[in-house]
């Protein structure tokens, strides 16, 4: 079953058509309209599956999508353009299928579509992104990533491609005129704006924060930073976080010119997550990771291609703390920082994931490279390949020990 979710400013008498064919469809459960201009909703009786949310104001589509998102029921999700007509079944069916197949996946329109497409629906081979593919999108809810409040109109379904391993295009019959929203006299000042932003928001570099500790960081450091150097960041884009000190904030001379302080604090894998939070950096584009790992030679390669502007955590059932931490992530750990700062290690292992739950995986699982001593002193670690990522993970404990290895 589907949850479909249109936003509308009732420009399109193609609208009404669309609610009739999907309160009738079988594969749609609700039709969640979010009503842009209250005032000029014509007064008609709607179908007992819509569901009205009316807005004091335009709020405009992406955030539209994204408060749909949050209120729909159903895992599978239609975000639907107000001014298209397809027809509802043979689509939702196909759609389901694929949503089936690859559950990470999301699908839009394939420009052939536009063309006097008389076809069969199907997943065009070569799946070409072009114009027109976001006027109607399915995805699963689990995989939605909140589109950036500071885009409008534009650009929300380059950030929804962005934030799903796979993306298709299905080819299908659809009419359309395309626009009839967007294309309103007094929008093009927020267009230009989200232009800027899109621009702004692809242009930020990515910044590595590095949870680590008083007693390890002399070890765990040097083999760290360097294969993150290695990798291609700049130093001034590296963010070491030491914890166990006492006072206040102060910055500390760890080598390779990065970026490096004491905290006054001892909060384990989330010592740079408070770290962030009370200095006051959270504006950045975070990837955060713990001390003892070692990066492969592409990992800000693998960051840059699809990971840094999608937000993706690193899965190993849980995460460990470590991928993307943005706006959400850091507002969320505020409201907690009580709880997390100066937590205990065991404490901290149970809200491994709290902060990343809403990000989709950069990798699935791991490949084992057995126990080393890796820092040359005795003490032997599991060492797991995150392939995906380009990391590899020395573990004190994998779930097999009674005991975590604290000695380096």
């Amino acid at each position: 079953m589907f949850s479909v979710i249109i936003p509308t400013m009732w420009k399109s008498i193609r609208i009404w058509g669309m609610f009739h064919r999907l309160h009738h469809s079988d594969f749609v459960d609700e039709i969640i309209v979010i009503d842009n201009a209250k005032e000029d909703r014509p007064n008609s009786q709607l179908y007992s599956k819509v569901r009205l949310i009316e807005q004091e104001e335009n709020i405009f589509v992406n955030p539209a999508w994204n408060l749909g998102v949050r209120e729909c029921r159903n895992e599978n999700i239609c975000i639907l353009n107000d001014d298209v007509t397809f027809n509802v079944d043979e689509v939702l069916n196909v759609a389901n299928l694929v949503l089936s197949d690859h559950p990470t996946s999301c699908l839009g329109v394939h420009p052939i579509s536009y063309k006097g497409y008389a076809g069969p629906v199907e997943v065009e081979k070569g799946s070409i992104i072009g114009e027109g593919w976001g006027c109607c999108i399915f995805l699963k809810k689990e995989n939605w990533v909140d589109i950036p409040e500071q885009i409008k109109i534009w650009y929300g379904d380059n950030w929804i491609i962005k934030n799903h391993e796979k993306s298709f295009s299905l080819a299908f019959k659809i009419s359309t005129e395309m626009s009839t929203t967007s294309d309103l006299e007094g929008l093009s000042s927020v267009i230009k704006h989200d232009i800027e932003e899109w621009r702004e928001l692809n242009s930020s570099p990515v910044k590595i924060g590095i949870s680590s500790n008083v007693d390890f960081y002399e070890k765990t450091i040097p083999i760290c930073v360097k294969s993150i150097i290695d990798s291609g960041f700049e130093p001034s884009d590296i963010y070491v976080f030491i914890g166990g000190y006492n006072g206040g904030y102060e910055t500390i001379d760890v080598g390779f010119n990065v970026n490096a302080y004491k905290c006054p604090h001892n909060s384990f894998d989330f010592t740079s997550v408070v770290s962030i939070i009370e200095m006051g950096i959270t504006n950045h584009n975070w990837f955060l990771l713990h001390d003892t790992i070692e990066v492969d030679s592409n990992f800000k390669e693998i960051l840059d291609s699809h990971v840094l502007y999608s937000g993706k955590r690193v899965n190993r059932f849980p995460s460990m703390s470590m991928g993307s931490y943005d706006k959400s992530s850091f507002s969320l750990a505020e409201s907690k920082i009580d709880v997390i700062k100066n937590i205990s290690k065991e404490k901290c292992v149970e809200m491994e994931d709290e902060f990343t739950r809403h990000m989709p995986n950069i990798c699935n699982g791991f490949e084992s490279l057995g126990i080393m001593d890796v820092y040359g002193n005795g003490v032997e670690r599991f060492v797991e390949y995150y392939r995906e990522a380009g990391i590899k993970k020395n573990k004190a404990n994998n779930g097999t020990k009674s005991y975590w290895v604290t000695d380096l």
